[in-house]
């Protein structure tokens, strides 16, 4: 519920911002968001209408201290930030 209005405050503060499904199912009172997606969408159009910028994965990983560079053993589609493949 108040998920939007928190991304506005922490970009307004300087800090991070993470939005997804784990956290919150709506793109707005009452209507469900389709998927990720569209939560990062309505969170990155926040943060540049209040004149911020939105890092890239390079960036994250560098913040977090993490390899510039996935593992070589995760599938390409995982390390690029995709969703695992399907289980057969």
């Amino acid at each position: 519920r108040a998920e939007f209005p928190m991304v506005a405050l922490a970009a307004a503060m300087g800090g991070h911002v993470r939005v997804g499904l784990e956290d919150n199912l709506y793109l707005r009172h009452g209507e469900l968001a389709p998927g990720n997606a569209s939560l990062v969408v309505r969170a990155v159009t926040i943060i540049e209408a209040m004149g911020g910028r939105v890092g890239s994965v390079a960036d994250a990983r560098r913040v977090l201290q993490l390899n510039p560079t996935p593992a070589p053993s995760a599938p390409p589609s995982i390390a690029a930030g995709g969703a695992p493949p399907a289980p057969p």
